[in-house]
């Protein structure tokens, strides 16, 4: 949220998704080079394979192959924008929502 204030407050619109993750890769790389302080590609490389990070688009590693390792999420659109689906809440009193017949 204060990632989509600031932001916000700067452009004068909401960011989007590839905002975000622009922010999260900036933020990624000076984690690993204020900590590691790399001197060459396979040094920075080794680094990031090393990396944890904690982002405004949600929290990511890399795995032995490189590949980035993030938590899923879906979008949606909903009145006309792109938004994070939330699930209804949980039914409780034991109807699935199917009718009569299931």
């Amino acid at each position: 949220r204060d990632f989509v204030a600031a932001f916000t407050g700067r452009a004068g619109v909401a960011p989007q998704l590839s905002e975000a993750q622009a922010y999260d890769t900036a933020g990624l790389l000076r984690q690993v080079i204020g900590a590691a302080q790399p001197q060459d590609r396979d040094a920075l490389r080794a680094a990031l394979a090393s990396a944890r990070y904690e982002g405004v688009t949600g929290r990511f590693e890399f795995d032995a192959d490189g590949e980035s390792q993030k938590e899923l999420f879906t979008l949606t659109i909903r009145e006309r924008a792109i938004r994070l689906y939330e699930p209804p809440p949980a039914n409780t009193d034991g109807d699935d929502g199917r009718g009569p017949d299931g």
